[in-house]
């Protein structure tokens, strides 16, 4: 069972940084039984599982649904905003099934069975969180590219071993959980993914502090981990950093500056075999593993993201694509002379010095008011687009004052999100469905990884599985992007597209790289969007669009995806950056 080291009443009181625009929402209070639908859900997607009345994936899928019904709950009706709290779940009892089961020993099969790739946290609890390629290439054939059990356990030494999109990769159990958990959240996220993370006993800080860009579920499944939770920092106090990514890269976050930046102390909790946990976006946490265990001492936990933010499914990136749609000059500013740079520095600058409470809304989903996992069989869907649209106009007419956009305009952008979303939505069933499909084929042939390097069989490994399917979000992105450029919009739309020609074949490996640039990073055969933070060694840091930072990163393996610009506009754009640079020291 959990230890929980601070009264829940502390969740439920009000914080400067942190307004409630609603009274506070009493969270689950615990992990709640399967129901009839649930179980219905699990037998019509899922192989039953006869060791247990209820598949695990049906609990799974009622957590999830309990999550939702929590995060609309404390959705404000007239604003939108979101005002969700963590909270902990603890298992009913000791003699109570984990709801999800992954050891050390399962983490050893996943390695052998597949192609996986992972990364190494770094420790440094005053030191933003970074990560480091676990494992090297052995030798010139497949099998020697492949990440060992051997690699993890000497990783483990240094620092926590996570394997990002794991549900996506890991086919036998974490693939039917993340389905569960997309299903039962009921359109409360445009995405689910799950990272898995490893740390061994005794490690003080396993993870320095930080926030996420999604709401998580945190399900421990081995040994024990203490979780410290913290209310949002004000972003008045850090306006030029993203409120969704502090504490990662060369954002530092440690505990003494959160106390200065208005942020309280939540929780202060030790998970448990069976615990979950729920900690919204933006929520600082730190974690360790120095307390608490109780039989295995390596701590196991699944961390799945409730992906709204990522997938552009909030009121700060409505407003943004609305106002470059219809070629409206956005009063906050931001971006620089590129309609990329527009859309990517939306989370810093002039948005973080507005109130509290605007801020709060800005910042807020609106995934659980609008999407649907079956769109056609929802009667409700143009009383749900109205809705979002009013509050979206009322929010920016407060910001500009002035209603810059009629409301039939807000809701054509409405529209247009919730069809990104769903396309969204729609792209992760596909993926979590395809992988639970080889989970069983797999289990029904009798799979041997030793026969995974043959070329015909290679085809099914998650390395060439996942790709396609993310380059099927990167797409969907991509589209959304160019729906909001067609508008020749504020921010300097449109630009950033010239410089092509004259470039040599294959510039986007080969052209040098700045600070700043747009890039895709190669991740064991899938392709991730990032920024490039800075330049190493030979390697770059880099910042991927969740705000988790990868260090070290070869050029070979990093995409450029905007054509440089002619070296005549580079220069002039650099003076201008010295010449603010210079007027700001004076």
């Amino acid at each position: 069972m959990c230890a929980l080291r601070l009264p829940l009443l502390l969740l439920l009181l009000p914080h400067p940084s942190f307004p409630l625009s609603l009274p506070p929402i009493p969270p689950p209070s615990r992990i709640p039984a399967a129901t009839a639908a649930d179980d219905a859900w699990a037998d019509a997607f899922l192989a039953p599982d006869p060791s247990r009345p209820s598949s695990p994936f049906a609990t799974t899928h009622g957590l999830f649904s309990a999550v939702s019904s929590y995060i609309s709950a404390a959705t404000d009706p007239d604003t939108g905003t979101v005002a969700s709290l963590p909270f902990v779940l603890p298992r009913p009892s000791p003699a109570s099934p984990p709801l999800l089961h992954f050891s050390s020993a399962s983490l050893e099969a996943a390695v052998r069975d597949d192609f996986l790739d992972a990364g190494q946290g770094s420790t440094d609890k005053n030191k933003g969180w970074k990560m480091m390629q676990v494992g090297s290439v052995r030798g010139g054939s497949f099998a020697d590219a492949r990440l060992t059990y051997e690699e993890v356990q000497a990783s483990l030494e240094k620092g926590t071993v996570i394997v990002n999109s794991a549900g996506a990769h890991i086919s036998h159990t974490l693939a039917p959980a993340c389905l569960a958990a997309l299903d039962g959240s009921g359109g409360s996220a445009a995405g689910v993914c799950l990272n898995m993370y490893i740390t061994k006993f005794n490690q003080k800080t396993s993870a320095p502090p930080h926030t996420d860009r999604q709401d998580v579920v945190v399900v421990q499944t081995q040994g024990a981990k203490r979780w410290r939770v913290f209310s949002p920092p004000l972003t008045s106090l850090a306006p030029d950093s993203d409120p969704f990514a502090r504490g990662k890269g060369d954002d530092d976050l440690p505990l003494h500056l959160l106390g200065k930046s208005s942020s309280s102390l939540l929780l202060d909790v030790v998970l448990q075999p069976g615990d979950c946990l729920f900690v919204p976006a933006r929520f600082p946490h730190t974690t360790g593993t120095e307390e608490g265990c109780e039989g295995e001492k390596t701590s196991i936990h699944l961390t799945f993201g409730l992906d709204t933010h990522v997938w552009e499914n909030d009121f700060l990136s409505l407003r943004k694509f609305a106002l470059a749609r219809f070629g409206v000059p956005d009063v906050l500013g931001g971006g620089g002379g590129t309609f990329d740079e527009y859309l990517d520095t939306r989370y810093s600058g002039n948005v973080n010095l507005q109130p509290p409470e605007v801020v709060a809304n800005l910042l807020s989903s609106f995934s659980q008011s609008l999407l649907d996992i079956d769109p056609v069989s929802d009667p409700e869907q143009q009383k749900k687009v109205a809705t979002v649209a009013a509050q979206a106009m009322r929010l920016h007419r407060r910001i500009a004052q002035s209603d810059d956009l009629a409301l039939e305009d807000w809701e054509a952008c409405v529209w247009r999100f919730k069809e990104h979303g769903e396309r969204i939505l729609e792209v992760h069933r596909d993926m979590y469905l395809a992988a639970v499909a080889e989970g069983e084929r797999r289990a029904e042939e009798g799979w041997d990884p030793e026969l995974a390097t043959r070329t015909e069989l290679q085809s099914r490994l998650s390395l060439f599985r996942v790709p396609p399917f993310y380059e099927q979000l990167d797409e969907a992105k991509a589209s959304l992007r160019a729906w909001a450029g067609e508008g020749g919009a504020a921010g300097g739309a449109g630009e950033g597209g010239e410089g092509a020609g004259g470039l040599e074949e294959g510039w986007e490996r080969t052209h040098p790289l700045a600070v700043g640039d747009a890039v895709e990073v190669d991740l064991g055969g899938a392709m991730f969007e990032a920024t490039v933070t800075k330049e190493v060694g030979g390697g770059f840091d880099v910042v991927f669009f969740d705000g988790d930072v990868e260090a070290g990163v070869a050029r070979e393996d990093i995409v450029l995806l905007t054509p440089p610009a002619p070296k005549v506009q580079a220069t002039k754009k650099k003076k201008k950056k010295k010449a603010k640079e210079k007027r700001q020291r004076q």
